[in-house]
């Protein structure tokens, strides 16, 4: 996809130059940031993990309720269990590429085939083309759900156009949906995913598939098995896992769609699959949520070996909270390629402080896990769209400035959705056109390298 190219090198270094000054000159010391908590999606504030307790790690007493509305999380099963499955060897961290059976059952290098055939494509996509570089990117998960319901979208000279192309025009490279595993209505559904992606991967998008794991909402106040689950072993939710992965990614393939990353789970904070993976628990679940991520990693490299599978933890900032989540799965043999973080900075006044935090953390998983780092959700409100320009710039900058280019890209959550929900940390007005927060992702020029 060509970067957008519409203004000058001098006005985009001078806008550059400004907002950056602007930005870094307000930069302070303060531990004292918080992610949004209240709003949907947000990140949850959850204490810094130990690592002298038996329960996964973590002080007794760990809160790890997020008062965010993604769904009900009224009856959750927040019960320990006693059934550990067979995980295979969990001893060290594994990153041999060896052969995978697909059966789910051992979690010991799992990067390569397994026995079923995948080779059955339809190429109906061209794909992204020339050099990738940094992804500038939105998750855009409700679009289909909007544009049913008429929902429409303007540039900013009130021209009517598709929401896709819009995007193109901002630098937007990159395209993130997510996929429930039977959703009510449909709606983010393999076939709803399999449409979008298809259609994004057309103009030349790049594509990321976020697997959430339930039938709606996975984030970290709650991490609800899909009900068809409800009843498995813990060795029955791996098969699970591998075959849902396994299943998708294969929809897609023979739609001529091949993703860029896969997510592994949405915010899994405190492991998925609750309560069998809910990783604070105990060392057995954490254990459980390392074979859980292990055998979507397989699946995922079953179908498409070069795609980055990625674990995905909000609270960009808490620098302890991904020690011990991160350093807890590689602990137990999950396999995995990438880290990403959500950053919903609350109050609004803090995102210098909270986007400092985030560099900072990223820096530290790159140098300790040896693993390139996303920020794959951010937001601001819509009632700042000077500060949530800024706040993208700046996060861009701080996310390519990663040591040896391990910072991969950004992707705003939802930014097209005006008016829907309730949700408020969009770049899009009421009347259906992008406000100035949207200029954040071009301000630099948007360069094609890293």
């Amino acid at each position: 996809m060509k970067a957008h190219q519409g203004m000058g090198s001098f006005l985009a270094a001078a806008l550059l130059g400004a907002a950056l000054l602007a930005w870094t000159a307000g930069c302070r010391d303060n531990t004292d940031a918080s992610d949004d908590t209240a709003d949907l999606p947000g990140d949850a504030t959850m204490p810094t993990p130990g690592s002298d307790s038996d329960s996964g790690g973590l002080p007794p007493g760990r809160d790890t309720t997020d008062t965010g509305p993604r769904g009900d999380t009224s009856g959750r099963d927040t019960a320990d269990t006693t059934d550990t499955g067979p995980r295979g060897d969990t001893s060290g961290r594994d990153t041999a590429d060896t052969a995978d059976t697909g059966t789910g059952r051992d979690t010991s290098g799992r990067d390569t085939a397994d026995a079923r055939d995948t080779s059955d494509t339809v190429d109906t996509g061209t794909g992204p083309s020339g050099p990738l570089g940094f992804a500038r990117g939105a998750d855009v998960g409700w679009l289909s759900e909007m544009e049913a319901s008429r929902r429409k979208f303007y540039d900013a000279a009130g021209v009517e156009k598709d929401l896709l192309d819009i995007l193109s025009e901002y630098c937007i490279n990159a395209i993130r949906l997510r996929v429930w595993v039977n959703p009510a209505n449909g709606w983010c559904g393999k076939d709803d995913v399999v449409a979008m992606a298809q259609r994004a991967y057309r103009k030349g998008f790049r594509i990321m598939i976020d697997f959430h794991y339930s039938d709606n909402w996975a984030d970290p106040g709650k991490q609800n098995k899909p009900a068809a689950w409800e009843n498995h072993s813990v060795s029955q939710l791996a098969q699970a896992v591998y075959d849902h992965t396994h299943e998708v990614l294969l929809a897609l393939k023979s739609a001529g769609v091949v993703p860029e990353w896969v997510q592994i789970g949405n915010e899994t904070n405190d492991g998925m699959l609750w309560p069998d993976g809910r990783a604070s628990a105990s060392a057995t679940q954490m254990g459980n949520y390392a074979n859980f991520v292990a055998n979507g990693h397989a699946a995922a490299k079953a179908v498409f070996p070069q795609i980055i599978t990625i674990v995905h933890v909000s609270n960009g900032f808490d620098n302890g909270l991904f020690r011990w989540n991160i350093g807890g799965l590689l602990q137990n043999g999950a396999n995995f390629d990438a880290i990403a973080m959500s950053l919903y900075p609350d109050p609004v006044s803090s995102w210098k402080t909270t986007a400092q935090q985030a560099r900072a953390n990223m820096d530290d998983l790159v140098q300790r896990f040896q693993k390139p780092v996303l920020v794959t959700e951010i937001g601001l409100s819509v009632s700042y769209p000077n500060d949530a320009r800024d706040y993208i710039a700046g996060v861009i900058a701080l996310t390519r400035e990663v040591a040896q280019q391990q910072g991969l890209g950004v992707f705003w959550w939802e930014p097209q959705a005006y008016n829907w929900r309730g949700y408020d940390k969009v770049a899009w007005d009421n009347n259906g056109r992008p406000t100035e927060a949207m200029e954040g992702f071009r301000l630099d020029g948007c360069p094609a390298s890293p």
